[in-house]
């Protein structure tokens, strides 16, 4: 019983720090399609299953248990907010309890005193921790609580030295979210420190103790190559992967050192966190930033390695996470972040285990005070920080607080406003976009759609024009504008761009009653075809993130 006193005290503080995620909605930020307008996985049917299982480019992740434990709250909660969050949560409460007993055992291994407060205030740290909001509170991000737990327990069985388990968590962290691909790299640096195994000096790795170590390590590599494989293949098929051309390898470089101290200051100090971090448009003008990045990796790097000897945790925990953010570090650019509070999740357990060692050396009452202290803040940090995930308006109304300049926030604030039925409100909004980005071709589209149901066709023709300059390949937006010249009673114009939506997407059936309805017009005098032509627009809200 005393045993599951301090793992049982660190789910209760991730669930008091986490609550008010409970009531949260979904959001505008994958929420729509990943779940609410997503059928595939509403059922544990075999064709859901199957479609689960089945590698598809949208979304770029290969993550099969995730979608049934999504299933499974939908057996039971149905669509209800409050179900997915609740499962969420109770996954990075489990993780985190779990952690607590992963941290006990390194201290001990690596004898270190005050073992019990120490693995107790590090699995606090991650816990309750700010950066751990985004993977908590937001429902699509089921992929991080879920493969951290198995994660977790890999590590758990793995320095229980009970293998077969932890293969088969790790199999379950691998199928639930590619980021777990590094694990093996973390073991083979808990061999070197504290395990042991394995000495430091290449030359033992061939003798019988050590080359079996190394040999196991196969039994891990084989499965992370292999969903490592299929993670950049939908990656690439999703279009997620930015091009040589667009952002160069020296710039990439910079990124990565950027992200890599990212995550270091903001665990030192989460405060101005955004659910968004977009990439700069300007990369030269972040050059000196960069290069200021780069030299604060290296002298950490040379930090920890000069002091290897008489304190081989700070060199472990560093490159810990140096190959744990490698996939998301930016070197192969995923998206338009330059950072994600979710990229942390894993990363940053090395810190946790820090955080927990250097409180619990100072002296018991003050080691009391400062870890209570720090626990409660980060705490109230996170209550904070979770309500910026409430709904869609509190979520995109941070980022354009946090990011004047950035465009898609204006378009998604945009989208609610015109949802609301606030017109002119969204014109607003849409207007600010274009002037951030002129060439933004969803927000031209949603902004020649608002104006068409405003009753001002004529001005949102020169809209759609620019939404496929920008954008040829845009879906809808042929059959948007076809509407708006039904609407103005100009049949033919309507009937050609009817067309080119079908050639662009041949199953849109609006698009073909559209067609058929502006031949009919043709045949018909000029006033009974403009009092019979009030088509609807469709909403699209493409673009942005």
């Amino acid at each position: 019983m005393r045993r599951a006193f301090f793992p049982a005290l660190v789910a209760a503080a991730a669930f008091a720090a986490f609550l008010p995620s409970l009531g949260n909605g979904f959001i505008n930020f994958d929420d729509g399609w990943y779940l609410v307008n997503n059928h595939e996985f509403k059922g544990w049917t075999l064709e859901h299953l199957r479609w689960m299982f089945t590698p598809w480019p949208r979304g770029g992740h290969y993550s099969p248990l995730t979608w049934m434990s999504l299933a499974l709250d939908w057996s039971l909660w149905g669509m209800r907010p409050m179900g997915f969050h609740l499962t969420s949560l109770a996954l990075h409460a489990a993780g985190a309890a779990v952690f607590y007993l992963v941290a006990l055992r390194l201290f001990e291994e690596a004898r270190a005193p005050g073992k019990t407060g120490a693995a107790l205030l590090a699995a606090l740290f991650f816990a309750v921790h700010p950066l751990r909001v985004e993977s908590v509170a937001w429902a699509s991000e089921r992929r991080d609580v879920l493969s951290g737990l198995f994660y977790l327990l890999t590590i758990h069985f793995y320095l229980r030295r009970r293998l077969g388990a932890g293969l088969a968590c790790f199999a379950a962290s691998l199928l639930s979210k590619g980021m777990a691909m590094t694990l093996p790299f973390a073991l083979i640096l808990l061999d070197l420190y504290p395990l042991g195994r394995i000495s430091s000096s290449p030359r033992a790795w061939l003798r019988p103790p050590e080359r079996s170590v190394w040999l196991e390590k196969v039994l891990f590599l084989a499965p992370a190559a292999a969903i490592a494989g299929v993670t950049v293949h939908l990656q690439v098929a999703s279009g997620s992967v930015w091009a040589l051309e667009k952002i160069h390898v020296l710039w990439r470089v910079g990124v990565a050192c950027y992200g890599l101290m990212f995550y270091v200051a903001k665990t030192l100090l989460p405060l101005s966190l955004s659910p968004l971090y977009p990439m700069p448009s300007n990369l030269p003008a972040m050059a000196p930033t960069f290069a200021l990045c780069a030299l604060g990796a290296a002298a950490v790097t040379a930090l920890a390695v000069l002091r290897a000897k008489r304190q081989p945790a700070l060199v472990a925990v560093w490159a810990f996470y140096a190959l744990s953010i490698a996939p998301v570090s930016g070197l192969v650019q995923i998206g338009p972040q330059i950072a994600a509070d979710r990229y942390s999740y894993l990363p940053c357990l090395g810190f946790a285990l820090l955080y927990g060692w250097a409180v619990s050396r100072l002296p018991a009452r003050a080691a009391m005070a400062a870890g209570g202290m720090s626990v409660l803040l980060l705490a109230g940090l996170t209550w904070r920080q979770t309500s910026v995930w409430r709904d869609s308006e509190t979520l995109w109304a941070a980022t354009a607080a946090a990011y004047p300049r950035h465009a898609p926030a204006r378009l998604f604030l945009g989208n609610l406003s015109a949802g609301q039925g606030k017109d002119e409100e969204a014109a607003a909004l849409f207007l600010e976009a274009l002037s951030i980005e002129p060439r933004y071709g969803a927000a031209h589209n949603n902004l020649a759609n608002l104006l068409v149901r405003m009753g001002r066709e004529q001005k949102s023709l020169d809209h759609y024009a620019a939404a496929l300059e920008a954008s040829r390949g845009h879906k809808a937006v042929h059959y948007n504008w076809g509407v708006a010249l039904l609407r103005l009673g100009r049949g033919s114009e309507a009937a050609r761009h009817f067309r080119q939506e079908l050639t662009i997407d041949p199953g849109h059936e609006p698009s073909r009653k559209a067609l058929a309805a502006a031949l009919l017009m043709e045949k018909r005098p000029l006033k009974k075809r403009l009092r019979e032509a009030r088509l609807p627009a469709e909403k699209h809200a493409q673009g942005g993130t």
